[in-house]
């Protein structure tokens, strides 16, 4: 059989179309597939080219899940698939897989905070981590958030960590802010003046990442507002939520990195939350409903994540019930309200449910691959 030669720009081209996730299969096709999807110019063209595939994972006890959850059986009260667990080794000790206490998603890249407070980056998708080492040392109420720079061609990421001092434990309060360069493998402290705190406790609330910036719910004492950090310009800023918003804010949510969502309670009618999602981005953000559910989410203050699912309508909510120290799964719908008790071991672990976009996205590093499930 004639051997067929095809130009190396159109296998580049063909292969920019392809998942990362089946991408990541093909690295050990050949020596140049493997430089080819190990370059940051082709990752770049490959995130703006190909279909973006939405994945759900859950952090639960303090490992990650890779979750598939039966829509189309919704109405016979089927609980979630966990289709297996994702993890790498803990380099301290080996074999041992690593115990995960919270989780933040940015292009393909996983930050996680451990439960033993050490810092690291992980792609799950390529089965890459860096271990990130502090100025002086990690503490659980740290808050971080992994984002990049947009004006460039190529992404270079960072990470903020947000110090409360040593006065405002789970107060939402931070006083201390460094920012992490991957470039340099260095950090350096940020002078924020900060007239804001974050909604809830830092154990409870995670930022969410939007198109390399990242988004939390905070106030001023007075009024509730998005807090916005800029990784390009490395500076905080405020956006206002609608004024007289007639409805009581609970927590924000991404898919696919750029679609922000909000969740809301109605205080006039109790059994019904709304959902609401962001038509623009920029510093004056316009809303539309999303949908409305029949749920009474009113009384769940803390320890609440969201994810709404767009093709079913239908939205998933993850609350850890203290009380129990079990980790309740709600699936809503405009008509209908599954919970599912998934147990638990420890009420100390953050239970929560976010959107994942596997992504060739490459951790900037020295050496060193860790060993452990991919995707």
């Amino acid at each position: 059989m004639e051997r067929i030669n095809i130009p190396a720009e159109l296998v580049e081209e063909i292969l920019s179309r392809v998942s990362a996730k089946s991408l990541a299969r093909f690295r050990s096709t050949c020596k140049g597939w493997r430089a080819l999807l190990k370059s940051g110019s082709f990752a770049e063209r490959q995130s703006s080219k190909a279909p973006k595939e939405s994945l759900i994972i859950m952090l639960m006890d303090f490992r990650v899940y890779l979750v598939r959850i039966n829509l189309d059986g919704i109405h016979n009260n089927l609980a979630p698939t966990f289709k297996y667990q994702l993890y790498f080794e803990d380099p301290l000790f080996d074999s041992l897989q690593v115990d995960i206490r919270r989780v933040f998603h940015c292009d393909g890249l996983l930050l996680c905070t451990t439960r033993d407070n050490r810092l690291v980056v992980w792609n799950p998708c390529l089965g890459e981590t860096k271990w990130i080492k502090p100025t002086n040392s990690y503490d659980y109420s740290d808050n971080y958030a992994l984002g990049y720079e947009n004006q460039s061609s190529c992404k270079k990421h960072k990470i903020l960590m947000m110090y409360p001092g040593c006065h405002y434990y789970h107060s939402g309060i931070y006083d201390v802010f460094e920012l992490y360069d991957f470039a340099s493998d260095s950090w350096k402290e940020l002078d924020v003046p900060t007239k804001w705190r974050l909604r809830y406790s830092s154990y409870d609330q995670d930022g969410m990442s939007l198109k390399g910036n990242t988004y939390w719910l905070a106030n001023d004492y007075t009024n509730d507002f998005l807090l916005r950090f800029d990784f390009s310009l490395e500076i905080f800023s405020s956006i206002a939520l609608p004024h007289c918003f007639p409805f009581m804010v609970k927590e924000i949510s991404v898919v696919r990195e750029d679609q922000l969502f909000l969740l809301t309670t109605d205080s006039v009618n109790p059994a019904d939350s709304h959902v609401w999602v962001a038509t623009s981005t920029g510093s004056d953000m316009s809303w539309s409903k999303f949908q409305t559910l029949k749920a009474n989410l009113e009384g769940y203050n803390s320890g609440l994540s969201f994810l709404p699912e767009e093709q079913y309508k239908f939205l998933l909510v993850c609350y850890n019930d203290y009380s129990s120290d079990n980790k309740i799964l709600h699936i809503v719908g405009e008509n209908e309200h599954i919970r599912v008790d998934l147990g638990g071991r420890n009420s100390k672990c953050i239970f929560s449910v976010l959107n994942y976009v596997p992504s060739l996205a490459q951790i900037q590093q020295a050496k060193g691959r860790h060993q452990g499930r991919d995707l």
